[in-house]
């Protein structure tokens, strides 16, 4: 369970970052294909951790490992994001934020945000890249959506093998 989980937490984060990055590079980064893309990955990536550990421990599968499963790649692939996302804003590009507050406030403003609405996201923004936030919140705050989807595919493969099982 743990070498699976790990093997795919890995895979996951640097897709996750190569996506991200190659985003980047297009000057989509912080667009709606981020998101998109973003969750694709994890259901691409769960999907085949999960069916992984099913195939290599047909016998130990049920829905307190595979969640482990799920755990161990969630929290993995979201601490490899987050470094990256680090590395990226202290050092690669030091004015990313600042560049993206700047670009979110002017559609803020021609989306008729109030002013005390459009600091208040900002600030949130700029909230979420302080380290420990990155490390902590960030992680927290993605890693459960992640989670519950991985949590889902787990019982979508744990339905399939039961049926599968019954009709046998």
């Amino acid at each position: 369970m743990i070498k699976v989980g790990i093997k795919w937490g890995i895979n996951m984060g640097l897709a996750l970052v190569l996506a991200t990055q190659i985003l980047t590079w297009l000057g989509l980064g912080t667009s709606m294909w981020f998101i998109i893309i973003n969750y694709v990955v994890v259901i691409i990536f769960l999907t085949l951790g999960i069916h992984s550990f099913s195939k290599l421990h047909p016998q130990n599968f049920n829905f307190n490992k595979s969640l482990g499963v799920v755990l161990i790649i969630v929290l993995l692939s979201r601490f490899i994001f987050q470094t990256y996302m680090y590395v990226y804003t202290t050092y690669a590009d030091p004015m990313w934020i600042d560049n993206v507050a700047e670009t979110w406030s002017q559609q803020l403003i021609e989306a008729e945000y109030s002013q005390e609405a459009i600091e208040q996201n900002i600030q949130a923004f700029r909230n979420s890249y302080r380290p420990a936030n990155m490390f902590t919140i960030e992680i927290i705050k993605y890693g459960i959506p992640q989670i519950i989807i991985g949590t889902v595919i787990a019982l979508i493969f744990l339905w399939r093998l039961k049926r599968t099982q019954q009709q046998a």
